[in-house]
């Protein structure tokens, strides 16, 4: 019995294959109210506000320009995104970019808006 608790307990804390220890994902919407799509804006943590909804509703996936992103808990700190986050950004047309996923971002959604 205490060789299968000590078995899950492994295999509920394992770390995830980034090594990041991924336990929660946290959503975050880009300010557009106040920022345009640009790559330097896109690409910048502090651009990014925690989103009321942790899931991609509100963005269409249409790669036009970004909208939400999906991250690992690891990469939030008082509810911001950590300075130095990496957020990569595929372009659409000047001045408007969009976001992918990779460096940090495990989800990335965009809208046509």
């Amino acid at each position: 019995m205490g060789a299968l608790l000590i078995a899950l307990t492994m295999v509920a804390f394992t770390p995830s294959k980034s090594g990041k220890g991924k336990f929660v994902d946290v959503y975050f919407t880009f300010d557009r109210a106040h920022n345009n799509p640009t790559q330097t804006n896109m690409q910048n943590p502090a651009k990014w506000l925690l989103s009321p909804n942790q899931d991609p509703s509100g963005c269409i996936l249409t790669p036009e320009r970004g909208c939400k992103i999906k991250v690992d808990a690891s990469d939030v700190q008082s509810g911001q995104l950590k300075p130095g986050t990496i957020i990569p950004t595929g372009f659409y047309a000047t001045d408007v970019y969009f976001v992918n996923t990779g460096g940090d971002v495990t989800g990335a959604y965009n809208t046509s808006n």
